[in-house]
């Protein structure tokens, strides 16, 4: 065995192996006296100077952060709070000594660990009890109901209510929503919309609830029962036998249906679209049906309304002594239970507050919650490319029991990224899978599913396709329970294992139902998933989704991003709807008490009777001369002729109603361009003015150049086709002729418009294309002329030449002129209709 050397022989002979000392650096500053040398030696010269440069940028860097910058400064935006500007404890620990001598220096005591652990008396049970019982009576209120996400919201949003009133105003819609960010981040927003996921909590929605029960010996009974409720009420969809199996959602909208004496005119095609709904069948359970219809709680009057009149007139029916022959067969002769009732869609106001459960055993308790069987359910909305992964990484499914199951989870694993991924896009809009998952806390924080390699995507699975719902199941509507755990209690659990190591489920824990809907929007920014989950277990879910990095938006970014994406937004883009007319009637007056507080030499003066100016506060006057402006002979003088369906047209003029008076006008919106063409046009006859006179089009607008809109601005269209072929030969001039296109276009900018036959609903600058965007409705004769300019312009259009296409052509289809309520130039905007 060999001797170890001792400390001394080690140091010597690392003495001897150490290198020799480098010379010193040849400093490389000139003289006079010494010759400019032919290269100069960069690297010597920086370092001879290393030592200065280093001080110098230490010294700069310490200047900076002592006296510009304090220690709370220097985190991030979304980790800074005013609580803790004399809060050591709330900073990282590299922060605290710079943040605890800037707090010496302005002779402020900080707080210390023992200050923040004392117990004052807002911090003992007795404190905590009477906060939580005066949040269950905020939240207890009819005009401002609080969804179970409404601490989190409270923190982040301003919520929606009046501040300057008395105990904090009304709601909107009688709910409290989150209606903007604290922080600025529209554009942020905007630009991670494209690759991150986007989540909404859309829980406000109004669920009514519609069952039949008929006999066992009958059970197709109850079905055709409830889809001739649906098809009564006016649903213009969701009622046929497609959609009744269960495994799809319909996306359509609620028409208004004449009643009384114009009874028989239910299925004529120009009917005043209410609002949009959507229709979700539950499996088939035996003799007994169930049926949900989904509307935005601005409809929900219109909707209940509807529902109840197509009630009596199903329960009616069986009693009268000669039957009429409805749209779906029925058997009156076997009776049939059909109820109608609407879901609780906010949650109660112990479980809103935060306590769910019940201190026992204690000497104040709180109120237990119980829940009803006309609870309803939280609705989630997570849009954009990455929405799937986010939700492979909260929804963990348990093992699948049986066939159905085990399919659902294969879907599911497309759809979450684990197995070959699937896009929003590739799945039929309103797929619906249901899933029985963990409960998500044991699993937090969540981990998203890495993103897939780029390659070709597997084709989806027969399941998708197949007419049997056998990816639906009726345990979520069953559910009617609480979790059974607190966080505490699930805390306690996680404290016991090692740092990082996730729980494992056990017996005892939750199994809790959830739905998933696929939502296959126009653009993959806004299509997504929506995820149903049950009363109670909102907040849990909701902590996991925001925690995987996704966005919340609020109401005015889901309108933003609606008018990015060219949808018309309900209900202040639908101005048949009774509840465009609340708003809108609202908004005029709030206009003009705005303009009213102004002084006269800081205001518009709109007093001077300008003809462009006569509604400068919107009201739904302003829509009433849009109507009878686009229905003027100068503005659609030649017919359009498209074939035609005879049995169509002569529906059509049964079922319409004609022109009336100004003060009775009621506003037919068309929902697709194809009932226009079905029902309106036969060849060889003109446009029906008495039927149409009364017909909006919901359009975008789309700016072909300067301009960015705002709402009420009113929509003109230039009074000849030689006019509107000048406006294009201004925006879009060969090179050799854009210094006269200039001085062309500044002119017809600031020429007299014509009247309006339109306005704008909602219009924003779109950070989309960087342009100005906007949704307006604008009158259907004036569109029609619109279409017979863009025929007799592609008439004389030369043919195209290959390479002659421009890269960022500029938009000049339907051109319309936008002019603002403030006055000013008119600008041009190309207008492109919108399928509501």
């Amino acid at each position: 065995m060999a001797k170890r050397p001792s400390d001394s022989e080690e140091a010597a002979a690392s003495k001897r192996a150490r290198p020799a000392p480098t010379p010193p650096l040849q400093t490389s500053a000139l003289t006079p006296l010494t010759p400019i040398p032919e290269q100069l030696d960069v690297d010597a010269a920086i370092n001879a100077r290393k030592a200065e440069i280093l001080a110098l940028h230490r010294a700069m860097k310490q200047a900076r952060e002592a006296t510009n910058t304090r220690a709370w400064q220097l985190l991030p935006r979304n980790l800074r709070r005013r609580a803790a500007s004399h809060n050591l404890l709330r900073l990282p620990a590299r922060l605290r000594g710079k943040a605890r001598a800037e707090l010496r220096a302005s002779n402020t005591t900080p707080k210390s660990r023992s200050a923040m652990r004392r117990r004052a008396p807002e911090r003992t049970l007795t404190g905590f009890v009477r906060r939580r019982h005066a949040l269950a009576h905020r939240a207890a209120r009819s005009d401002r109901r609080w969804l179970e996400t409404h601490l989190w919201h409270a923190k982040r949003f301003r919520m929606s209510q009046d501040k300057r009133a008395q105990d904090g105003g009304t709601g909107t819609f009688g709910f409290s929503l989150a209606e903007s960010p604290h922080q600025k981040s529209f554009r942020k927003s905007a630009r991670y919309s494209s690759n991150a996921p986007m989540l909404h909590d859309a829980s406000y929605v109004s669920v009514f609830r519609l069952t039949a029960r008929s006999s066992r010996r009958h059970p197709s009974l109850a079905t055709r029962r409830l889809q001739l409720l649906l098809y009564l009420a006016g649903a213009a969809h969701g009622w046929e036998d497609a959609w009744s199996v269960g495994a799809q959602l319909c996306s359509t909208v609620l028409l208004q249906r004449p009643s009384g004496e114009r009874a028989n005119a239910a299925s004529a095609l120009f009917l005043a679209p209410l609002a949009p709904i959507q229709v979700l069948w539950a499996p088939r359970e035996g003799a007994r049906r169930e049926c949900h219809v989904w509307v935005h709680p601005a409809g929900t009057q219109e909707l209940r309304q509807l529902l109840m009149q197509a009630l009596d007139a199903v329960q009616a029916e069986p009693r009268r002594s000669t039957k009429h022959k409805s749209a779906v067969a029925q058997r009156w002769d076997i009776p049939v239970e059909v109820r109608v009732e609407q879901l609780e869609s906010a949650p109660p106001p112990p479980l809103a507050a935060g306590t769910p459960h019940t201190r026992r055993g204690q000497a104040h308790k709180l109120d237990a919650v119980e829940l009803s069987d006309r609870e309803g359910y939280n609705v989630f909305e997570l849009s954009g490319p990455d929405a799937g992964r986010v939700l492979g990484g909260v929804l963990q499914p348990v093992e699948p029991s049986g066939r159905s199951e085990a399919l659902a989870q294969r879907l599911f694993a497309r759809i979450a990224g684990k197995e070959d991924a699937v896009q929003p896009t590739h799945l039929p809009h309103g797929t619906v899978v249901s899933l029985l998952v963990h409960d998500p806390r044991l699993a937090f924080p969540p981990k998203n599913v890495p993103p897939p390699k780029p390659g070709a995507c597997a084709p989806l699975p027969d399941l998708v396709h197949d007419d049997r719902p056998a990816l639906v199941d009726g345990r979520f509507f069953a559910y009617r329970h609480l979790p059974t755990f607190t966080k505490g209690a699930i805390d306690k659990r996680r404290a016991q294992l090692v740092p990082g190591e996730p729980l494992t489920p056990t017996a005892s824990d939750d199994h809790v139902p959830v739905m998933l809907i696929a939502t296959a929007q126009s653009t993959p920014a806004t299509a997504g998933y929506v995820l149903l989950v049950p009363r109670g277990w909102g907040l849990p879910f909701w902590h996991s989704l925001v925690y995987t990095g996704a966005r919340v938006l609020s109401q005015e970014q889901l309108r933003q991003r609606s008018l990015n994406a060219g949808h018309a937004s309900f209900p202040h883009d639908w101005v048949a709807s009774r509840a465009f007319a609340a708003l809108e009637d609202a908004a005029a007056a709030e206009r003009a008490q705005a303009w009213q507080r102004r002084p006269p030499a800081k205001r518009v003066n709109y007093d001077r009777g300008d003809s462009a100016s006569a509604h400068p506060f919107g009201g739904m006057a302003l829509w009433r001369d849009a109507l009878r402006h686009g229905a003027h002979a100068d503005v659609c003088a030649a017919p359009v002729a498209a074939p035609v369906d005879p049995a169509s047209w002569a529906r059509l003029k049964e079922g319409v109603p004609h022109a009336s008076g100004a003060q009775h006008t009621r506003y037919v919106s068309l929902w697709t361009r194809r009932a226009y063409q079905d029902g309106v046009v036969l060849p060889g006859h003109s446009v029906p003015r008495p039927t149409v006179h009364h017909a909006l089009v919901p359009v975008l607008l789309i700016a072909s150049r300067r301009g960015a809109f705002q709402a009420v601005a009113t929509v003109h269209i230039p009074s000849t086709l030689q006019d509107t072929k000048a406006w294009r030969a201004a925006l879009d001039p060969p090179t050799r002729l854009k210094d006269s296109a200039r001085s062309d276009l500044d002119a017809l900018e600031r020429s007299a418009p014509t009247p309006h036959v339109g306005a704008v609903t909602t219009g924003d600058y779109a950070l989309a294309d960087g342009r100005g965007r906007a949704v307006a409705s604008m009158s259907l004769l004036a569109w029609l002329e619109l279409e017979r300019r863009e025929e007799a312009l592609a008439a004389e259009a030369a043919p195209h030449r290959w390479g002659l296409r421009k890269r960022n052509p500029v938009p000049l289809t339907h051109l319309v002129l936008v002019r603002n309520p403030q006055g000013g130039v008119l600008r041009a905007a190309s207008a492109r209709l919108i399928h509501t």
